[in-house]
């Protein structure tokens, strides 16, 4: 099978739509994701964004109701420790992306698949 090329600028932008998400928001919305490697990079990390920031509301959320009953700091570090942790899993992707490489995340990328028919 013969490898796809992919030039350095696609392979950047795709790896910045993992790593501070915004990037995707120009991907979906230019010309560039009628490209395959950018549209298919821009797309998943969009979805991933947007999965991570209702994490982070939805914890919040429950955090303040759970505060409102019974103050336990112990829960802000979780929720941290579980923001920092998606976060390292988006720099992942953002090196995956730049080497290259087709990849799937789990539930997004077949919400994105679902979304490009």
């Amino acid at each position: 099978m013969a490898e796809e090329f992919v030039k350095e600028e696609d392979k950047m932008l795709s790896a910045a739509a993992y790593a501070i998400g915004i990037p995707s928001l120009y991907i979906i919305l230019s010309d560039k994701r009628k490209e395959k490697f950018t549209g298919f990079h821009g797309a998943q990390a969009l979805f991933l964004w947007i999965g991570i920031i209702i994490y982070w509301v939805v914890m919040k959320v429950v955090l303040d109701v759970i505060w409102s009953i019974a103050y336990l700091p112990f829960l802000n570090s979780l929720v941290r420790l579980a923001g920092l942790i998606l976060w390292l899993y988006a720099l992942y992707c953002a090196y995956r992306a730049y080497m290259g490489d087709y990849f799937t995340i789990p539930y997004v990328s077949d919400f994105v698949r679902k979304e490009e028919n």
